[in-house]
């Protein structure tokens, strides 16, 4: 079995000698934290396409802002 590492420790995989096929073995809570937050930012970006054909998503979408804005305004004071 053969271990790399291509961050330096963050994240480690391991692969069999002369496989290129890897499983992960460890990441750091810090990047796994940054991987959801990106994919979390692709699927809102795709549901906000998604609205502009959907009415259904649009109305949740539509919700979903006004919601935020109450939110972010109660924070404000």
């Amino acid at each position: 079995m053969i271990y790399e590492s291509p961050d330096g420790g963050k994240t480690v995989y391991a692969r069999e000698h002369g496989s290129s096929t890897r499983t992960l073995i460890r990441i750091d809570k810090s990047i796994e934290k940054t991987r959801r937050l990106m994919q979390r930012r692709e699927h809102l970006l795709k549901i906000c396409e998604l609205a502009e054909t959907n009415p259904t998503i649009n109305d949740q979408l539509l919700k979903l802002e006004e919601l935020y804005i109450l939110v972010c305004d109660d924070k404000d004071d």
